[in-house]
């Protein structure tokens, strides 16, 4: 009686790896599994900032900067209608935070001048 090649052998006999080895299709669902929910938390927190950007539309603060009160440019909201703080102030917390909202998202560029 002949055994098939990798029986006995302490390897899959399929792929030919080690026995107890995550195989390519668990580790390739565990990867899509972890950037599905990095995709669900990236578009939550998008979400968060459209809900805030209308709460500001409500409260007719929607073109003013959060922290300082100053208009927001026209250009940097058409850019990313969330943004929330102009960009000095936003050079004021980190040069990194520069044309950033509150949450992790896109970088926008605004045109010098305001």
């Amino acid at each position: 009686m002949e055994t098939s090649p990798g029986a006995g052998s302490g390897s899959d006999s399929i792929s030919g790896e080690p026995s107890g080895s995550p195989d390519l299709l668990t580790v390739q669902a565990e990867t899509d599994h972890t950037s599905a929910v990095d995709q669900v938390d990236s578009i939550e927190r998008r979400l968060q900032l459209i809900e805030q950007a209308l709460g500001r539309l409500d409260d007719c603060t929607y073109s003013s900067c959060q922290n300082c009160g100053r208009d927001l440019d026209d250009a940097v909201l058409a850019e990313d209608p969330t943004t929330s703080t102009c960009v000095a102030c936003a050079g004021e917390s980190a040069p990194s935070d520069i044309g950033r909202s509150t949450l992790d998202r896109p970088r926008w560029s605004s045109e010098p001048g305001r």
